[in-house]
């Protein structure tokens, strides 16, 4: 018999007033495994940066790797180093090679129910890339974040070439915001 642990999903509304305290206190709870057990923190950003739906990791990516230079925490998936579905298996390779004992936030955008395009979701266990657009793709990270950027339906890739910007930008903001305040190290608290 195949028992799947179910996964809680936590849903933020960056538009809400406590959304933010409740990100970082929410991903630092998850954090905490990472701290106990001593692995090095990775933060995977993955997604194009040449459709404005899967803009979202790269630009997260890019945003957290100037705020966490020299922090020890590793940043992959940039505006200038994207990850994404042809480069992903490679990426994780990489990480596996070159950092001990890895803990990696996983972080995407989705698409979701017309009610939640625009929030952030947040949980323990593997992000399924690829999954709105029919590609499967290998799971990946011991949290995932994800920001929903538009509304599924028929035909996912046209929906993410015609996502708002201004939604992606958003979310980014939020979610770079929030793991920074949740991951940065204590000298700069």
């Amino acid at each position: 018999m195949n028992i799947q642990k179910e996964i809680k999903v936590s849903y933020f509304n960056p538009e809400t007033s406590y959304a933010s305290f409740h990100f970082v206190h929410t991903l630092k709870k998850c954090c905490k495994e990472c701290l106990s057990l001593d692995k090095n923190l990775v933060i995977l950003c993955i997604g194009s940066d040449r459709v404005i739906g899967d803009c979202l990791g790269p630009l997260v990516g890019h945003k957290l790797s100037s705020l966490l230079k020299n922090s020890g925490i590793s940043v992959y998936g940039t505006l200038k180093k994207p990850v994404h579905a042809k480069n992903l298996d490679a990426t994780l390779k990489k990480i596996r090679a070159s950092i001990q004992n890895p803990y990696i936030i996983a972080l995407d955008s989705s698409l979701g129910t017309n009610s939640h395009v625009g929030f952030v979701t947040l949980g323990k266990g593997a992000l399924h890339p690829g999954i709105g657009t029919g590609k499967n793709l290998t799971h990946v990270g011991d949290i995932f974040i994800t920001g929903i950027v538009n509304e599924s339906g028929i035909n996912n890739i046209a929906t993410l070439q015609t996502t708002h910007l201004a939604t992606v930008v958003k979310l980014a903001d939020f979610i770079a915001a929030g793991v920074y305040m949740s991951v940065r190290p204590s000298k700069a608290r």
